[in-house]
């Protein structure tokens, strides 16, 4: 696992796969540690609308180093299924931290093999 980044007329995109490896434990992405200090971002969660056999919660995990213990800082989107979720993150209200990774966090029994893709956008 690991994002990728790219542009988009004028965007900076990266995006990263993740795939369920149990039923029920979550799943964290990769670090995100290439967002300059202070930039809003927006996050995509399951943007290609994969259709999950669980519904989950997907939160924005933060620490101060990159190989530490991440703990939440807040809801992405409270119900991942079926559909793609949208989120913009306006960081001087919402916070920010150097180092960033998303927890996709099943409320049941997911298929193990289901994906989840998640892209970030910020100029």
């Amino acid at each position: 696992m690991s994002w990728t980044k790219t542009s988009e007329r004028g965007y900076a995109v990266a995006t990263e796969t993740v795939t369920m490896l149990t039923t029920t434990g979550a799943v964290l992405t990769s670090v995100i540690d290439f967002l300059p200090p202070g930039v809003d971002f927006t996050i995509i969660t399951n943007a290609d609308g994969t259709d999950l056999s669980a519904d989950a919660d997907v939160d924005l995990h933060i620490c101060d180093t990159s190989t530490g213990t991440f703990a939440a800082l807040g809801e992405v989107d409270g119900s991942v299924d079926n559909a793609v979720g949208i989120k913009f993150w306006d960081v001087s209200t919402a916070g920010e931290a150097p180092y960033y990774k998303l927890n996709f966090a099943p409320d049941g029994n997911q298929k193990s093999g289901d994906t989840v893709k998640y892209v970030l956008l910020w100029h």
